[in-house]
Formats: structure tokens, sequence, C-alpha cells
């Protein structure tokens, strides 16, 4: 068992899992599931709000996310260091860590 995983640890992990099945692997992560104000709230957890149905929703990715927390600053500020690559369908075909740097 790893005491220690960093988000390039994950990011290897769902990478090499996709390749495996990526249909059930991008199901799960396109799934977003209503969740209640103090999670929508949660310093680190990402969610999203749906103007349809007037809920907070959360997806894997964004608990994920949440173990590692936000960026404090630059302009990927109160992001997560993970992201889903999708294609024109919204199948997840990759993760990778987001950089938050300015571009020159």
């Amino acid at each position: 068992m790893k005491k220690h995983i960093a988000p390039q640890d994950v990011v290897n992990f769902l990478n090499e899992i996709i390749k495996t099945d990526s249909k059930a692997v991008s199901g799960l992560f396109r799934i977003k599931y209503p969740c209640n104000d103090e999670l929508a709230n949660h310093p680190t957890v990402q969610t999203s709000f749906d103007e349809d149905t007037k809920d907070y929703q959360v997806a894997m990715l964004g608990i994920i996310n949440g173990m590692f927390g936000v960026f404090k600053n630059g302009p990927k500020k109160n992001w997560g260091p993970i992201y889903r690559e999708v294609d024109e369908h919204n199948n997840t075909t990759s993760f990778g860590l987001v950089q938050n740097t300015k571009k020159v």
C-alpha cells in the first residue's frame, strides 16, 4: 500500500486504467450527481451548479481533486491539479496535470 500519493501518480493510474476499459472509466467520470450545499461549499472539492435543476452537482474528478486542494493563485486559481480531456462526445480520452502558469 502506498503511504503518499501525488497528483501525477493519480494521472498515471487513470491513464493506465482508461486504456484497460475506456468505456467504463469514461462513463464514471461523466456522471455528475446532485450534492448538498455543504459539499458544494467545501474549500477544495470542485462542484458545479445546474441551472436547469437548480442543484449543485459533484463528479468523481471534483472529489479526487479535492484531496489535493486547489491553486491559491495564478491563472488557474481555485482549480484542482488534475484535468480530464474529452472528445466531441464527452468521452474521456486522457487525464493530465493542470499548468498554472501564465503563457508568455
